[in-house]
């Protein structure tokens, strides 16, 4: 008892000190920094016990970075590992986590994999384009997201507001690359959108013929294959104030990537490609009940498929002509309900509905004709967890959660976190 006495007393002291010595800008900047991903209601930065990064849609206009991925790795406690360079697999490692520990969310939707062997997500094809803010959350957050959330990155897309504003802009660069994006936002009298396209194209280069520098091969630097990529974005999301209370927000995420790739060891490959394609959606409609109570319902739905074709040519003379292709889907519905007592507590209660299922079709001639056809497998899990938000003395924040999963080829399971900062 006095164990506890003596560090509850440290907590505040140290709540204090911190205060005294926290430069004014920075307490403003943690105050006013809105987070939503670490306990799923608004709440301030200060006010949340859990490890989190906010990148503003002003820190990526300043730093000019244009693919997600280039941002994370400037973010303390990730790493980035990438295979190749344009189109190559690019994961994230947070604290150590394996990468399929990583839920990655797009306006709240899951963008994970169902028929990758560990669900990971592919980043390499995710842009900053109409991103108004990514949320990184390095702490596990399996009470509100499940249990394969170790650490949460949420990319936030753009809500326009006022007179519509339109951006273009175009860019060219080395091995022939292109970079075109146009964007239109605005909104009024209860109603927001905002469009955003861009594309990318680049020539790139061989990464058989950089690995095959000082060897003894007989193929001349000019044979080797550039591995070209081409990459299209398109985001969109609309709002629209509603009687009652209501507010619903419709929005969208497409991305198609086609790229050149070479076989293992660096073997160039005259004719290998690959495509990448993920579409999502999200309706949300949101009600304010009283002023003490309001609910979110929630749909969204992810559609992920990859493609491989190799063709024949002089280092695979056997024709591969059909296609490999992998497809994974997810559904997921959500309510909701935020309680607060004053000031002083949030409780935030909810249902999640979460249905996957993937297929696939492998083929090869290597030797001789093989196809495996994988038809179509699927899992569902119904989960409901609580979570609390505590707020003592405008210094002391503790947060709460439980949930528990049922899956259908796992059984159930309760899985549980609590944070504490001052």
């Amino acid at each position: 008892m006095k164990r506890i006495y003596f560090l509850f007393t440290l907590l505040i002291l140290s709540s204090f000190f911190s205060g005294a010595v926290m430069a004014d800008d920075e307490k403003e900047r943690q105050l006013g920094e809105i987070v939503v991903t670490a306990t799923k209601s608004e709440v301030s930065l200060k006010e949340t016990g859990s490890s989190v990064t906010v990148i503003t849609s002003d820190e990526i206009e300043k730093k000019g970075k244009k693919q997600v991925i280039d941002l994370l790795q400037e973010v303390p406690g990730l790493s980035v590992s990438r295979t190749g360079y344009f189109g190559g697999q690019a994961s994230i490692f947070v604290r150590g986590n394996a990468s399929t520990n990583v839920l990655v969310l797009v306006d709240g939707v899951r963008i994970n994999d169902p028929l990758d062997p560990g669900r990971g997500a592919n980043l390499a094809f995710l842009t900053t384009d109409n991103v108004d803010r990514i949320e990184i959350v390095r702490t596990p957050q399996s009470a509100l997201y499940g249990s394969d959330a170790q650490a949460v990155i949420n990319i936030i897309t753009k809500k326009g507001e006022g007179r519509p504003v339109v951006s273009v802009s175009a860019e060219a660069g080395s091995f022939y690359t292109f970079r075109e994006s146009a964007s239109i936002s605005g909104g009024s009298d209860g109603i927001s959108y905002s469009v955003g396209i861009s594309r990318q194209d680049t020539k790139g280069i061989s990464r058989a013929e950089n690995k095959s520098k000082g060897s003894t091969s007989s193929i001349k630097n000019s044979d080797y294959e550039k591995d070209k990529f081409e990459n299209t974005v398109i985001t969109s999301k609309f709002g629209i104030d509603l009687p009652l209370r209501i507010n619903y927000i419709l929005s969208g995420y497409y991305q198609s990537a086609k790229y050149d790739y070479d076989d293992g060891a660096e073997i160039d490959d005259l004719n290998k490609m690959g495509e990448n394609e993920i579409f999502t959606f999200n309706n949300v409609l949101t009600q304010d009940i009283f002023s003490w109570w309001n609910h979110k319902l929630e749909y969204g739905r992810t559609s992920t498929t990859r493609r491989d074709q190799d063709n024949n040519d002089r280092f695979q003379p056997v024709n591969d002509e059909e296609h490999s292709w992998y497809k994974g889907v997810s559904n997921q519905a959500e309510w909701q309900h935020n309680f607060k007592i004053g000031e002083i507590d949030t409780i935030t209660a909810g249902y999640n509905f979460y249905h996957e299922e993937g297929s696939s079709l492998y083929y090869s001639n290597l030797y001789g004709d093989f196809t495996s056809n994988s038809y179509i497998q699927n899992a569902t899990t119904h989960s409901i967890y609580l979570h609390n938000h505590l707020k003592l003395f405008d210094m002391i924040y503790h947060a709460a959660g439980i949930r528990y999963d049922h899956h259908s080829e796992f059984g159930n399971k309760f899985t549980w976190n609590t944070t504490a900062s001052v």
